[in-house]
């Protein structure tokens, strides 16, 4: 039949030979075919490949499997229970399949009304079975969002049965101009996760941002989901004065032993910002840079080709561009300082190779004399050297899930210390590093302009000291962070210097542990100190992560005890995550998507960030910390 000459073998034909096999036609253009038995596709083009599927084993069981049963089940007529079983399961299918669909678009944030695009619904038609005949972007948003939100609530409020929270929240002023309140949930680690897990609880709109307003907001997410008051820890929240008159209301109305925490992020970038606002040499510098290569490709590319030039034999110095600072982005200006510190010189080498008038950033450069570069090189080294710590230990607060409550305090004393030494010093060069006491030493700068330095470094730090000290004396939850300290601090674990006395007044300070008593406590403590010396010993470079060690070896024998000191050590310190909720919001609140309902808002927002909060970082969306507000990331550091 199929023999050479007797004209092209079309698909038609392979059917028609192949019919008892189960071969059937997969497509409506004709160009593929399957195999109902196996539920695969065949190659139809080469007749030897359909003979090696058809002699398979596993063709061959499946086509008998199905004949047997087929003949068991051979009937004239099926049942209408049987009849009314397949219309209900048709149904059912069809309403898991757009259901899915709608969870995995709005998953994604793709926007619904891309359903209703003719090539989107073609494509469902021709490779989703059913699927040609979804409903449009606004039955699916009436009608299935509220009922993904109902699942999402009722999963929401499984996994929060009895478990410990601490409430993260936030104020932003969305594109349509409301303030839009963001409320996460940190659920703390338990019996079974040793982690702790974070989720959005709702997102509310409010008429007023003042504290009356936002603590109606809290209550009412926790009671839609479910939350008991005694299982609210703490609530996380920035300085805002309507923030604390909003815990003092929720303290009066039924969780009297809440940890306010403010925001350690927030506080740290303000003592960044004391180095930028006083010291105006080195901030003008930073400006006048990002001004020289912003926007300027063929710039960029020459000052690369000059850094080759330079470097590319002797390989003092690695050729890298200019970092450029961002205003709302923490830490970007310290970087760039730090760059100053080594390409100074070539930066303004190469400024002054360009005409003069070519850019007002080249004339500054131009107009640079060595005595005002020797002062910025003094001011950048000294940017380095105090500004660096206060950056990295800002940038560990970002980091979500960090047990760090038992850090913070001492790490913050350890960023007080050098500031006092130079606000206390008589002589402020003999507590400087030598990078920067070496330009104060220089004979050719002027004994005015070495004063006019050591004045200007010596306020600076007195008044990043002073800072500090006010943001720790002032803290809320002052208490709570040094009980966390003498607990878990693995130095002073190693060295025994907390008492027992002091033991169970950190304890009593912290109520996660009131189920505990205090002789049962002491003692439990007592096996876990020693638990982290036996760690610290085999490896002293753990460090901290001590702690956490000798916690998971207690786990087997002591539950309790270890679930409530994870508890304690990972409530966060800071409101990042919160930022990285306004980063998911703002994806999905974009501009051409004003017109979302809040209670859709609501429920995109809930399944696009719990998706993965890891895909929102910060640093994807700028943060100016005195407005809240999401900025772009283009603006001008001197602006």
């Amino acid at each position: 039949m199929f023999g050479r000459g007797r004209g092209k073998v079309t698909i038609t034909c392979r059917l028609l030979q192949y019919k008892d096999d189960g071969m059937y036609l997969f497509d409506s253009q004709k160009q593929l075919m399957a195999c109902s038995f196996c539920d695969t596709r065949v190659d139809w083009t080469r007749k030897s490949v359909i003979d090696a599927h058809i002699a398979s084993k596993v063709h061959v069981d499946k086509k008998a499997n199905h004949r047997k049963g087929q003949g068991q089940n051979d009937r004239r007529q099926v049942g209408i229970t049987e009849c009314l079983s397949k219309a209900q399961k048709a149904k059912d299918d069809r309403e898991a399949f757009i259901k899915s669909t709608v969870h995995a678009f709005v998953k994604a944030n793709i926007p619904l009304h891309k359903l209703d695009h003719p090539s989107i619904r073609q494509w469902f038609k021709d490779y989703c079975p059913g699927g040609g005949d979804l409903p449009n972007s606004k039955w699916l948003r009436q009608h299935y969002l509220p009922l993904i939100k109902k699942d999402y609530d009722e999963e929401i409020k499984k996994g929060l049965q009895n478990k410990k929270i601490a409430i993260l929240c936030d104020e932003t002023t969305n594109r349509k101009g409301e303030a839009a309140f963001i409320v996460l949930f940190q659920i703390l680690p338990d019996d079974e996760n040793t982690d702790p897990n974070l989720i959005v609880a709702g997102v509310k709109i409010l008429n007023n941002c003042n504290g009356d307003e936002t603590s109606k907001a809290l209550l009412q997410v926790m009671f839609e989901c479910d939350v008991l008051h005694e299982n609210v820890v703490a609530l996380v929240s920035d300085s805002a004065a309507y923030m604390t008159l909003c815990v003092n209301l929720l303290k009066s109305l039924g969780l009297p032993n809440l940890i306010h925490v403010q925001c350690w992020a927030h506080k740290l970038d303000k003592i960044v910002k004391v180095f930028s606002d006083q010291l105006e040499n080195i901030t003008e510098c930073v400006s006048k840079t990002k001004k020289l290569f912003k926007n300027t490709r063929k710039r960029k590319h020459r000052y690369q080709k000059y850094l080759k030039d330079k470097y590319s034999f002797s390989g003092k110095k690695e050729v890298k561009h200019f970092p450029l600072p961002v205003m709302t982005r923490w830490g970007s200006w310290r970087k760039s300082v730090v760059y100053l510190c080594d390409y100074l010189l070539d930066v303004v080498d190469f400024a002054k190779s360009l005409p003069i008038k070519e850019a007002p950033s080249v004339e500054y450069f131009h107009n640079l004399t060595e005595i005002d570069i020797k002062i910025i090189q003094a001011e950048a080294a000294f940017v380095k050297e105090n500004c660096t710590p206060v950056s990295e230990l800002l940038l560990e607060l970002e980091s979500s899930g960090k047990a760090f409550a038992h850090l913070l305090y001492p790490k913050l004393t350890d960023l007080c210390k050098p500031f006092l030494n130079i606000k206390l010093a008589t002589n402020v060069q003999s507590v400087l590093s030598p990078d920067c006491k070496k330009f104060l030493d220089d004979d050719e700068l002027p004994i005015n302009k070495c004063n006019y330095l050591e004045a200007k470094i010596k306020q600076v730090a007195e008044c990043c000291h002073d800072k500090l000290t006010k943001y720790m004396s002032e803290d809320p939850a002052k208490h709570f962070f040094r009980s966390a300290r003498d607990l878990f601090n693995h130095t002073k674990i190693v060295l025994g210097s907390v008492s027992e006395t002091a033991i169970v007044k950190a304890k009593e300070s912290v109520k996660l542990f009131d189920t505990i008593p205090n002789d049962q406590f002491k003692i439990l403590h007592g096996l876990f100190c020693d638990h982290v010396r036996d760690v610290l010993k085999a490896n002293p470079k753990l460090g901290a992560a001590a702690v956490l060690r000798a916690l998971e070896a207690m786990r087997g024998t002591y539950p309790e005890f270890v679930k409530k000191c994870l508890q304690c050590i990972y409530i966060s310190v800071s409101n990042v995550d919160s930022e990285r909720g306004f980063s998911a919001y703002g994806d999905i609140m974009s501009p051409k998507r004003t017109r979302l309902s809040k209670e859709n808002t609501e429920v995109m927002m809930c399944l696009y960030f719990g998706d993965d909060p890891n895909n929102n970082e910060p640093s994807m969306c700028n943060i100016n910390t005195d407005t809240d507000a999401i900025e772009i990331d283009d603006t001008d550091f001197d602006e």
